[in-house]
């Protein structure tokens, strides 16, 4: 075990005026996307409202009264509503389009923090987790979590039960194992990270954050929603399920040309493993393959990379 060397750790930025309040949005945005698996009640003289809207507008609610959300943008809380209406199915086939297509350009313009009005929890500043390793900034991305939600919610096949996940364990279990080989093993021997194992005093919270804001958001979006609506349209094509993939995953390592080439053809072949995962189980076995990776990535290598 090698030591770890940590250059600054504020969990709490004192620039950001912080305070242990500041983290009852995002509790409440981690309760939202675990009542998704949960049935909707009906209050008495009250419509039936799923549990996990109910959490997210009570999110959106004290993450404006903590400082976390602009007033400005306080009308997230309407993204359930619109996107109940585009995926009800329930109206005209162009109008549908149109609210899903709204619905997911809101979705990515959150995920990229292209809105303005977030002020996310910033946990480490610049931190170094290994002597040769580049540093890296970790926040709390409140955006990317909700736009994450409402994609895991209405955008991606998920599982209807734990059962169902657990089903085929055999073959989830394998890609599980099988995908951080093949993927940190090409990082490898492609320079872009080298064996380092550690277990930085941070884990535990980068762990959650890369779970719950990460992990859920980008299979939600490149696995539930850009590659599973490729493959509804080429259906009834032999070739569709597979260019699907391969569209999902290509879209997937663009978004980490940030960290280079390497770094982003890493990600492509990843982006593969985690879509035939999304294939042959649900969106829940994408998130968790996506997780593994990450994991051993952060616990046995050069975290992000080679500086």
């Amino acid at each position: 075990m090698v030591e770890v060397l940590v250059e600054k750790f504020d969990r709490f930025d004192p620039s950001q005026s912080l305070c242990d309040m500041t983290l009852t949005p995002y509790l409440l945005l981690t309760l939202a996307i675990f009542a998704i698996y949960l049935e909707p009640r009906r209050l008495p003289r009250i419509p039936t409202v799923p549990l996990w809207i109910m959490c997210f507008l009570l999110s959106t609610v004290t993450g404006t009264v903590f400082g976390v959300i602009d007033p400005t943008v306080s009308l997230l809380a309407l993204l359930p509503m619109l996107a109940a209406n585009g995926f009800s199915g329930q109206h005209p086939v162009t109008q549908t389009r149109i609210l899903k297509a709204l619905v997911v350009i809101i979705c990515l313009m959150l995920a990229l923090h292209l809105v303005p009005g977030f002020h996310n929890l910033r946990l480490l500043d610049q931190v170094k987790l290994r002597p040769d390793a580049a540093s890296f900034t970790l926040y709390a991305n409140y955006d990317k979590g909700a736009a994450g939600l409402i994609l895991l919610a209405w955008g991606s096949r998920r599982a209807d039960s734990l059962a169902a996940i657990l089903n085929n364990w055999r073959t989830q279990l394998t890609y599980l194992i099988a995908t951080p080989i093949m993927a940190l093993g090409l990082a490898w021997a492609m320079g872009v990270i080298h064996p380092d194992p550690a277990w930085p005093s941070i884990t535990p919270v980068f762990l959650a954050v890369n779970l719950l804001f990460t992990c859920v958001a980008e299979e939600a979006f490149f696995r539930g929603w850009i590659q599973g609506g490729l493959a509804r349209l080429w259906q009834r094509k032999s070739w569709g399920e597979w260019v699907a993939i391969v569209i999902g995953a290509m879209l997937f390592g663009a978004a980490h040309l940030g960290g280079g080439l390497a770094y982003a053809l890493v990600a492509t072949l990843a982006g593969v493993m985690y879509g035939r995962c999304y294939v042959r189980g649900s969106i829940e076995h994408a998130v968790l393959c996506h997780f593994a990776v990450n994991t051993a990535h952060f616990l046995l290598f050069t975290y992000p990379k080679v500086g």
